[in-house]
């Protein structure tokens, strides 16, 4: 699945299709792989991009959000927080990061 791939409303008969196997199939595979449900891993891997973003973006986090494929505002954050131990917003300032900005290859000479 790529990133791109992760803001798609998937449900498991979506996934199964995708790769030709039957959703009890899948779960099974997928579990075996992972250890996790398919549906769960997904949300994790949401999660984890919407955390990347956070970190080396200027997007919103409403954008950062829709982007990582979590409609529900209230789900996210709760969710976020529960396995970053901090809302979005406190996790985007407590990263302390600057994304790099289009305007520092110029900056350094590196732009056209």
């Amino acid at each position: 699945m790529l990133l791109a791939d992760l803001a798609r409303r998937w449900t498991l008969a979506a996934m199964a299709r995708e790769i030709n196997v039957s959703v009890s199939h899948l779960n099974r595979l997928f579990r075996a792989e992972t250890g996790l449900a398919p549906l769960r891993f997904l949300r994790e891997a949401r999660l984890r991009r919407a955390a990347d973003l956070l970190r080396n973006s200027f997007l919103s986090v409403k954008e950062i959000r829709c982007r990582a494929g979590l409609w529900d505002k209230s789900a996210f954050i709760r969710d976020f927080k529960k396995n970053f131990g901090l809302t979005p917003t406190e996790y985007r300032n407590q990263t302390g990061e600057n994304p790099p900005s289009e305007f520092d290859n110029l900056a350094e000479g590196k732009g056209a």
